[in-house]
């Protein structure tokens, strides 16, 4: 299946697993992908939303376009920014906990080196492991992003709703990377079963959903 569709479908069926921040961005993105479909406001005809994904002359692009980028958060050599340490906060761990169908948070391990903040979940199947790169600046951020890419394998971007409006992509094996400013954000579920948690999610989705409500928790400090 086309991950940019599977990725979208499972965006907008988000309300029903999530908590807190997350929980509210993505039924506000839900509404505002509802109401885009019967906009009057039309499009060329053929002009494609994302890989596989193509809109009949007269649909609309209304409201689906993401939140302007937060302002770029401040590189602290000492410890990670507030964005970069959500990946390992409550609201992370709750929404993880949900989407495996655990009775409690996961242990996790955190790092901080190179100014590259990583949290491992320890799930009873394996490691779901997120990270976040704080760059000097978005073009640095732009290299890394791109170099991630490089050692993700084949990859696919993910446009449309399912980008939130930036630049990422991801692979069939679990890695899912987003970009926002100077922080570059990857999850990485590649060590777990290729379906997981109560609803046989795949690890792909998985990292989709993960990376997705932290994003929809970043300030921009």
């Amino acid at each position: 299946m086309n991950i940019s569709k599977r990725s979208l479908g499972l965006f907008i069926a988000m309300p029903l697993l999530l908590t807190g921040c997350a929980a509210a961005y993505a039924t506000t993105h839900h509404a505002a992908a509802t109401t885009s479909m019967s906009s009057a406001t039309s499009m060329s005809p053929g002009m494609t939303m994302s890989p596989g994904m193509r809109m009949s002359p007269g649909q609309s692009m209304a409201g689906m376009t993401s939140t302007p980028a937060a302002p770029a958060a401040a590189v602290n050599a000492g410890n990670p920014s507030q964005s970069a340490s959500m990946i390992c906060g409550s609201e992370t761990a709750k929404n993880v906990t949900t989407l495996m169908g655990l009775h409690a948070p996961p242990p996790t391990k955190a790092t901080w080196v190179n100014h590259v903040y990583t949290c491992t979940y320890r799930l009873p199947v394996g490691a779901l492991v997120l990270s976040v790169k704080q760059s000097p600046d978005a073009p640095a951020a732009r290299g890394y992003f791109n170099t991630l890419r490089l050692r993700a394998g084949r990859t696919q971007p993910v446009t449309g709703l399912a980008g939130l409006g930036l630049p990422a992509y991801q692979n069939t094996t679990g890695t899912v990377v987003f970009r926002k400013d100077n922080m570059t954000l990857q999850v990485n579920a590649g060590a777990l079963p290729p379906q997981v948690g109560p609803a046989n999610t795949s690890r792909a989705d998985l990292a989709y959903t993960v990376a997705t409500d932290v994003l929809a928790c970043w300030t921009g400090k």
